[in-house]
């Protein structure tokens, strides 16, 4: 999944009638590396710890950022080509039930139970497990694999944070965070005017 946001020509155009070009670079870059790390926590791994009770630290391992560096060889690079880039890349593999602060079981049989977690749109989401509600310790198990069988059961796993992601991307989030790219790029341009 990819979200390109981007800075309008128009503060570009602004920004390079009162600064220098290195200014700008230099401007740019803090711009985009302050609203990555802004974004992610405010409209990716708050939103999702509020909806679906996982923890801070579980969310956040799962959602790297990566900034790639400008120009080729390390040089500076030209701004209109856009070189700054940040990419918040959550992680597709399944996380384990045990993280989620909350889960609901649903007995179907006297052996099997569904285990329902809650999702980012509000409503529950299916893990892939059960748990056997005649047993002593109802923890969230799974038994099958998608390399090979298991021959012991494990943690259940519930979908990804990649998934979540997913699910609560829409245009509006494009918009807010082009919106906080362009506050952002022009205080840092002020900034730079400032020294």
């Amino acid at each position: 999944m990819k979200i390109d946001v981007q800075l309008s020509e128009l503060a570009l155009a602004n920004a390079e009638l009162v600064a220098t070009g290195q200014q700008i670079d230099r401007a740019l870059r803090r711009a985009v590396r302050v609203t990555a790390t802004t974004i992610r926590r405010e409209m990716v791994v708050e939103p999702i710890m509020a909806r679906t009770g996982l923890r801070r630290k579980s969310v956040n391992q799962r959602l790297a950022l990566k900034f790639d560096k400008p120009g080729k060889d390390g040089g500076t690079a030209n701004i209109l080509s856009g070189p700054h880039v940040a990419r918040i890349v959550p992680s597709a593999k399944g996380i384990r039930v045990t993280e989620f602060r909350r889960y609901e079981v649903q007995a179907i049989t006297r052996t099997r139970a569904r285990i329902l977690i809650p999702w980012v749109d509000g409503g529950k989401k299916v893990v892939a497990g059960f748990v056997n509600p005649s047993g002593s310790k109802l923890k969230p198990m799974r038994t099958r694999s998608r390399n090979k069988p298991l021959p012991y059961p494990r943690t259940a796993l519930a979908p990804s944070v990649a998934s979540m992601v997913k699910a609560m991307y829409d245009s509006q989030f494009v918009a807010d965070a082009g919106a906080r790219l362009e506050a952002q790029f022009e205080l840092e341009i002020a900034k730079e005017i400032d020294k």
